[in-house]
């Protein structure tokens, strides 16, 4: 519906009127101006990435309770923003309203009522500078998770009474409130032309994974899977170094993210390339849309920030040369991956391999690490190797896609039989550490979650199926 019939049906509207007020009657998000508040600004960005990365929601509420964690954490960690959104609407609000909407609902008869998914104490403060004294507002609880759950239909039937609401006017812009919509009188969904969503995470700092998640392997939990198959792959093969602890294994992490962030400036340079070399790049739509031309000075701001930390956290100050071997390695990698995104497509899996080497092994300059921890490293990059080197040539016969193959189960076996030359050579005891059972039961599980029902679907004996036919 336009908003100009919508407004034509209020003048003439003696019924009960209820109005969305998100995007609606106020043309922004009141959720998410209001997490735009909330200061330091680096510290609001961490805590609700990290809550993006756990998704408490999962056990707790479910998806539609997303935004009730992340403003209860902001107000739980950061609760002077709260301060901030009072003022911030006896200013904004009124700037950012919908006033040709607000005019025709002061002139309406009938009973108003503001109708929102989003949250009382946050509604509140604004209700003042609305300029719609006689009317009555539905919002949600924050205590209350299923005043989310249930829906907005649900939400106004706890307050206003049904015969109300079969006699009203209805205007939102949102579709999911189409239960609403459907029980009403006269049903008016309308998008108007001023409205504006800003989301609160701007991306105006970056966090190692950012890149990777939501921008080359986006609404795919790239991150988890990061964690899941990078990072605790560094953190198993330290296990064999001469004298782990808790500081190393911290500093490890710090390392890593050091590491990936100058990975992902090799992904934005791959992405950047191949769009301006390529007739027919592969890239998701969010890179074909990304810009930040500061993106890869943020990457190495990361790295020297994460790469310091945890060279202290490893060595302190007692080996200042450890520091220029880490700046060394990350040039390394990053100038591997230059040449990479610049060279022909076939000499690329030449190039792959050492990046590989980087990816599941640079912290070997500084952490000596033992035969088996090798055997690990080496059991994830020999098959990601393989897999890319067959998808290459795979695409000289027309094949175009990443090859579908149990790489999990490759690296088990792998490990496994790189165990083999280690105990022959140096006796059992270079495979009796805590590392070996801790890389069999990980990579094993790892098997289980992703390989196992394939692998065991296809399994068939085929003298059993002829002897049969």
């Amino acid at each position: 519906m336009a908003p100009a019939e919508a407004l034509s049906i209020l003048d003439d509207a003696a019924c009960p009127i209820i109005v969305d007020l998100d995007e609606t009657l106020f043309l922004h998000n009141s959720t998410e101006e209001f997490l735009r508040l909330a200061q330091p600004i680096l510290i609001g960005e961490i805590l609700l990435r990290g809550l993006e990365f756990v998704r408490p929601w999962r056990w707790l509420g479910g998806p539609t309770c997303r935004d009730t964690w992340r403003v209860l954490i902001v107000i739980a960690f950061l609760p002077w923003t709260y301060a901030r959104w009072r003022r911030y609407c006896a200013v904004e609000v009124p700037r950012r309203l919908n006033t040709p909407l607000r005019d025709a609902l002061l002139r309406a008869p009938g009973p108003l009522i503001i109708a929102s998914n989003g949250y009382r104490r946050l509604i509140r403060p604004m209700l003042p500078f609305l300029g719609l004294p006689h009317a009555t507002l539905v919002a949600c609880e924050l205590r209350r998770p299923s005043h989310r759950r249930d829906g907005k239909l649900a939400l106004v039937l706890s307050h206003v009474d049904p015969e109300i609401v079969e006699r009203s006017v209805v205007v939102t812009d949102s579709l999911d409130d189409r239960k609403l919509l459907d029980r009403c009188a006269v049903p008016c969904l309308v998008t108007w032309d001023a409205a504006e969503l800003r989301p609160a995470l701007q991306n105006r700092i970056y966090i190692p994974g950012d890149y990777l998640a939501k921008v080359k392997q986006p609404n795919s939990l790239a991150r988890q899977r990061l964690v899941r198959e990078t990072l605790a792959i560094w953190i198993i093969a330290a296990l064999t170094s001469e004298a782990p602890s808790v500081p190393l294994f911290a500093g490890l992490v710090f390392l890593f993210l050091s590491f990936w962030s100058v990975y992902e400036a090799g992904y934005h340079d791959n992405d950047r390339c191949a769009a301006r070399y390529e007739d027919d790049p592969g890239l998701t739509a969010e890179a074909r849309v990304f810009e930040d031309p500061r993106f890869e000075w943020k990457a190495w701001i990361s790295a020297s920030f994460f790469g310091t930390g945890g060279i202290l956290l490893i060595d302190g100050l007692d080996r200042p040369l450890a520091f220029l071997i880490w700046t060394a390695t990350l040039l390394a990698t990053r100038g591997t991956y230059w040449l990479y995104n610049r060279i022909d497509k076939d000499t690329r899996i030449w190039l792959y391999l050492p990046l590989q080497c980087f990816r599941y092994a640079a912290f070997v300059g500084l952490i000596a690490i033992g035969p088996v921890g090798w055997a690990l490293s080496l059991s994830m990059i020999i098959p990601a190797w393989m897999d890319y080197v067959n998808y290459r040539y795979g695409r000289s016969y027309g094949v175009t896609s990443f090859p579908t193959t149990p790489t999990r189960t490759y690296r088990l076996v792998l490990f496994c039989m790189l165990l083999i030359p280690i105990a022959m050579v140096g006796g059992l005891v270079e495979i009796w550490t805590l590392a070996t059972p801790a890389a069999l039961i990980w990579l094993g599980l790892l098997v289980w979650r992703k390989d196992w029902q394939g692998l065991y679907a296809r399994a068939h004996r085929l003298d059993r199926k002829n002897s049969n036919s």
